[in-house]
């Protein structure tokens, strides 16, 4: 769709600049490299080369800028940081999650309602007690 996208605007006359984000770590691709006894940063590699083989064998134009999460590491630690210490997300032993009834615009892009979300904290909660892994107070 991006690519059908920039083309045509790009038709129109009008300047592009593609940006397209690569995850090139993230949970699923340390356990899997774990589960393969492989580097996870070689790992992911490895995907980057074959998703470029196989887009440009469909003659999908490459973006012209592919920040990687490696990159910015730091920068979201320290973002993942300062949203802890001010109470807008809370660490469990999973992980970081985000305090969505602290924002009372979360939802808005997707037009949900705070009921919806409401609901879905509840469902989330339940899931996060049954492992034993509860919010702090």
């Amino acid at each position: 769709m991006a690519d059908t996208l920039r083309r045509y605007i790009e038709h129109r006359g009008q300047a592009v600049r593609h940006v397209q984000n690569f995850t090139d770590i993230d949970d699923k691709i340390i356990e899997r490299a774990r589960q393969q006894s492989r580097d996870p940063i070689e790992l992911s590699k490895e995907n980057s080369e074959h998703y470029f083989t196989v887009m440009d064998l469909l003659n999908v134009s490459h973006a012209h800028v592919f920040p990687r999460v490696t990159d910015h590491i730091e920068e979201i630690q320290s973002c993942i940081s300062d949203l802890v210490d001010r109470d807008y997300a809370y660490q469990t032993s999973e992980g970081v999650y985000f305090e969505v009834d602290k924002w009372d615009r979360y939802g808005s892009l997707s037009g949900e309602s705070a009921v919806v979300f409401a609901f879905i904290r509840f469902s989330v909660s339940i899931r996060v007690a049954s492992r034993t892994v509860l919010k702090p107070d």
